[in-house]
């Protein structure tokens, strides 16, 4: 599919059009890689919000320009620096919100609960059109499981 860009009507490149047995595809390899991150220990986890963050920013003149050859104002585009803000806000809060919880269970002294939390596995977004990183990628980087 001809992708065009609607501030100028000008070609922008082509995107594959995917089938069922593309996406399921597309989701076992996810899969496999997200066991690959749920392997990894909470202190670990953190990184990748971090790393994504400084990605993001060095990289953040190229999401702008793209955004905006896709129609949006380029003060509108800051939502790059939104998705930015996101991961590092993540990537410093992971260890809180990810820690072992210990609580009283359902017949106290007797019993405890122990809650651990753990990646949540594939996530699909389907993003709108208006705000297609701040959608798709700042739900994504919140997606666990408790």
């Amino acid at each position: 599919m001809e992708l065009r860009s609607p501030l100028t009507g000008q070609p922008m490149g082509e995107l594959p059009t995917s089938t069922a047995a593309d996406v399921e595809v597309g989701a076992q390899l996810a899969r496999r890689a997200q066991g690959h991150r749920a392997a990894r220990p909470i202190d670990g986890r953190p990184n990748c919000c971090l790393d994504f963050h400084d990605h993001i920013l060095d990289k953040r003149d190229y999401f702008i320009d793209l955004l905006q050859s896709a129609g949006k104002a380029r003060l509108s585009a800051a939502e790059v620096l939104h998705v930015a803000l996101t991961s590092r806000y993540y990537g410093r809060t992971a260890r809180r919100y990810l820690r072992s919880e210990r609580g009283e269970g359902l017949v106290p002294l007797l019993t405890r609960l122990d809650r651990h939390y753990v990646p949540k596995g594939v996530v699909g977004v389907i993003g709108p059109w208006n705000y297609p990183l701040t959608m798709a990628i700042s739900d994504g980087l919140a997606a666990r499981r408790r």
